[in-house]
């Protein structure tokens, strides 16, 4: 057996947690995040992306206040029980989800929900690399990559079959049925995350040294070379969701607006692009593991550029799916070589806080991209969001290039 591609890691009774529970809470998230922006869309019709944008910005200040308790939490005391109260919260926003009526409702579902994620993400992700060797890092991500974007696919995918007797009205009973299925299937994950994962499954502090240990490090504990790498990471990972903030989240829109497409047959085409980027991201990380991660990050993420540029011209339907397709897998494929790369050179007892910031740039930076995004949207057209969106992309890119592979 491949040890690059089945890793011992696998075996670890955290990871298997994570895995075990990934196939409910990924399938319920995946018909959740498409039904919910198609909600708001019925709730608002005249100024949908302005109101997805004011959600967004509200919930992601609401996120950074909750994730700086659970990173401080996390590193000090327990991570499991920042998971475990986490994980509740979240069960009882998404049941507030399903009552909502209009976009207030929505909106006070989405920042339960956010205050479960900002308590236990950062916890989650420390965890996941504490119970992983350094040498098994990238596949341990990927194999959590593949497995979260194959069944998120798969929420999509249900999606298509419950909105094809939809056409050009949305029915908003339909819409919140599909949030009533998701949320019944992701207490069904949540269930066997809280039964599973525990902090004393983590591997032993001796077998989990970071790059350049050896070398002299500061009094973070951080190594010269590791700080520059994670300030780095950390620099372009602001750059980057602050400009995904400006396009991203109006894409399922952009294709029904410019293109007319259906909403079955675009949560069809979400289904297809989520499920090919899981897979692209597996084979990006063995590639990484062979030829270097950050060569890797910065080749695949420039593909990304291009495309979003390509996307501002409203090229032919067929052309935009390909965009599309090949766009977001080529940006998020790269994902567990950069969560590896991060927790590598991550001291153990700053792994939350180094996930906390992180978690900073893709909430709050994120979210005000969103907000402003969605007001000039709807004032000047969904172009300006991609060209906006590619060349802070295009100076992320720049600052990763900086970095030299261990």
């Amino acid at each position: 057996m491949d040890k690059t591609i089945f890793p011992s890691g696998l075996k670890n009774r955290n990871i298997m947690g994570f895995l075990f529970s990934s196939p409910f809470i990924m399938t319920g998230q995946g018909l959740t995040w498409f039904t919910v922006a198609f909600l708001i869309a019925a709730f608002s019709e005249n100024n949908k992306n302005t109101q997805l944008g004011r959600i967004g910005g509200i919930v992601a200040i609401i996120t950074i206040i909750s994730s700086f308790i659970g990173s401080y939490v996390s590193d000090k005391f327990r991570r499991d029980i920042m998971i475990v109260i986490g994980t509740v919260i979240g069960v009882i926003g998404f049941y507030l989800l399903t009552l909502s009526n209009n976009v207030n409702d929505i909106l006070f579902a989405q920042s339960i929900i956010s205050l479960s994620w900002g308590l236990m993400g950062p916890a989650q992700n420390a965890l996941i690399a504490d119970s992983t060797k350094r040498e098994e890092r990238n596949s341990i991500y990927a194999w959590m990559f593949v497995v979260s974007n194959i069944f998120m696919a798969i929420g999509n995918l249900i999606g298509y079959f419950l909105y094809k007797s939809m056409h050009s009205k949305l029915d908003v009973n339909l819409l919140k049925t599909a949030i009533k299925i998701s949320f019944y299937v992701e207490v069904i994950g949540a269930i066997i995350l809280l039964l599973m994962i525990r902090d004393k499954y983590a591997l032993p502090k001796n077998q989990d040294n970071i790059i350049g240990e050896e070398n002299e490090k500061n009094a973070l504990g951080f190594t010269k070379m590791g700080l520059y790498t994670v300030t780095m990471m950390l620099f372009s990972s602001m750059l980057i969701s602050f400009g995904a903030g400006f396009s991203i989240p109006f894409m399922q829109y952009f294709f029904v607006d410019i293109y007319g497409i259906s909403l079955s047959n675009l949560s069809l085409l979400f289904a297809i692009m989520i499920a090919f980027t899981g897979l692209l991201g597996m084979w990006v990380a063995n590639l990484g593991t062979k030829y270097g991660r950050i060569k890797m990050i910065v080749s695949s993420q420039m593909v990304s550029v291009i495309l979003l540029y390509m996307l501002a011209t409203y090229p032919p339907l067929y052309l935009a799916i390909i965009a599309l397709l090949t766009r977001n897998a080529a940006m998020n494929a790269v994902g567990p070589l950069v969560q590896a790369l991060l927790m590598d050179h991550t001291p153990r007892d700053k792994r939350s806080m180094v996930n906390f910031i992180n978690s900073l740039s893709w909430t709050l930076l994120n979210g005000i991209g969103q907000f402003f995004g969605g007001i000039l949207i709807d004032k000047y057209g969904y172009w300006i969001g991609f060209i906006i969106t590619a060349t802070f992309y295009l100076l992320a890119n720049i600052l990763i290039a900086t970095i030299k592979e261990s």
